[in-house]
């Protein structure tokens, strides 16, 4: 059951690294419908892999640019 869960989910953490974002953004994502994810816990959430990979393709629209960590 853990390998279905790391090849489909991630945590929000791991989301907001691959998006280049805060963990409260990710939570706001999920909760307004742009990030498909589950609450699992108070302040929990796994964030669907193929969602998260696609926001993260697409350009941000206004705002601060997105972090990068690629070295």
């Amino acid at each position: 059951m853990i390998r279905m869960l790391e090849k489909k989910w991630l945590t929000a953490s791991e989301a907001a690294i691959l998006i280049g974002c805060s963990t409260s953004r990710i939570r706001a994502l999920s909760r307004e419908g742009s990030l498909k994810a589950e609450k699992v816990g108070p302040r929990a959430w796994l964030v669907d892999k193929k969602s998260a990979e696609e926001l993260a393709k697409t350009p941000a629209k206004t705002g601060r640019p997105r972090k990068s960590f690629e070295k």
